[in-house]
């Protein structure tokens, strides 16, 4: 995992017929750093995050991570990027209900062989155990709990060690409880292994454990909070 810092300038994302999505002045993220995005439903927080993945439309401007210009680069390269790069969280799991929590999080393992292989799934092994996953090959992923299946969808997104996860509303179909119990585990993890996370989430709890937060209004970002 390499160290990677965000430079995103003068920003433009487009949608269908060019209509404008996004404008983001200028960002930096810190390489560890924990950053927050929030906004009313519909104001670009998934935008922004889809645009630091390299997968939305970026009509003008720069996203960078470290030497990577993601909005100059076509889209295999990206793909490469993100491969190697960023572990991604989706607000609906994406998880696979026939297989165990293991399997889930090592899927990636099924395009590697030899050592990268055997790296992989032990890193999503000690990953679930970390997140406190239990009964990680014994049961599928069918009979997982919301909060559960959440820890597992996280886990996926670190096996591969990325130095950057992205998540788009990681606590929002979660009970109060869980929802703290797994801030306080994700939060920990990745600052534990100095990832940078950056989160969009309507969770004012996640927010408070964020180094920053970033708010998004009508397709702008507008202005940033930092926590004490």
């Amino acid at each position: 995992m390499n160290s990677l810092e965000l430079s995103v300038q003068d920003l433009l994302v487009s949608g269908e017929r060019g209509r404008t999505l996004l404008t983001v002045e200028q960002l930096v993220v810190h390489p560890g750093e924990t950053v927050g995005i929030r906004g009313p439903s519909g104001a670009g927080k998934s935008t922004m995050l889809y645009a630091l993945a390299g997968l939305a439309n970026v009509a003008q401007g720069q996203v960078r991570w470290g030497d990577a210009e993601l909005s100059t680069m076509g889209e295999e390269a990206r793909a490469r990027f993100r491969r190697s790069s960023v572990g991604m969280v989706f607000q609906d799991f994406l998880l696979f209900e026939e297989l165990d929590a293991v399997s889930n999080a090592a899927i990636a393992t099924g395009y590697l062989h030899g050592s990268r292989h055997a790296a992989l799934l032990e890193r999503a092994q000690s990953t679930l155990q970390k997140l406190n996953v239990k009964d990680l090959t014994q049961r599928t992923i069918a009979s997982f709990s919301g909060g559960e299946r959440q820890r597992v969808a996280i886990a996926r997104a670190l096996a591969h060690d990325p130095a950057v996860i992205l998540a788009d509303e990681p606590t929002a179909s979660l009970d109060r409880k869980v929802a703290d119990q797994l801030i306080d585990d994700l939060v920990a993890l990745v600052r534990q292994e100095k990832k940078t996370l950056i989160a969009v989430s309507h969770d004012h709890h996640l927010h408070e454990r964020m180094d920053r937060i970033i708010d998004i209004e009508d397709g702008r970002m507008v202005g940033e909070v930092r926590n004490d």
